[in-house]
C-alpha cells in the first residue's frame, strides 16, 4: 500500500476538490464536484483505501508534505544515493 496526504476539501472556479500527495504521484488533485458532501465522501474513502495521513487544513497538508520530503531527501543524502537510485561516485 502507498502512503498518501490527503488534504482539506477546497473550493476553486465552481467545484470542490481535495489534493493527495504520494512519493509515487506527487500532488494530485481530487475530481471536482458540485456538492461539499461528494467532494467529502470522496475523501473519506480515499482516505479508508490507503495507508493516509489526513490533513485538516492546507497548513497541514504543506507541512506534512514537506516533512515527508524532508525525511526522505536526508535518507538519500545519508545513503549515498543520488535521486536516481545509482550509487554516487566514491570520493578519492
Amino acid at each position: 500500500m502507498n502512503h498518501i496526504v490527503v488534504g482539506p476539501i477546497l473550493f476553486e472556479a465552481g467545484s470542490f476538490f481535495f489534493r493527495t500527495w504520494s512519493a509515487a504521484d506527487g500532488v494530485r488533485r481530487s475530481a471536482g464536484y458540485q456538492r461539499h458532501d461528494d467532494a467529502r465522501y470522496a475523501r473519506r474513502a480515499t482516505i479508508r483505501g490507503e495507508a493516509a495521513q489526513d490533513c485538516e487544513d492546507e497548513a497541514d497538508f504543506m507541512n506534512a508534505i514537506g516533512h515527508v520530503v524532508e525525511l526522505r531527501t536526508s535518507a538519500w543524502a545519508e545513503s549515498g544515493l543520488k535521486r536516481s537510485g545509482t550509487r554516487a561516485a566514491p570520493s578519492r
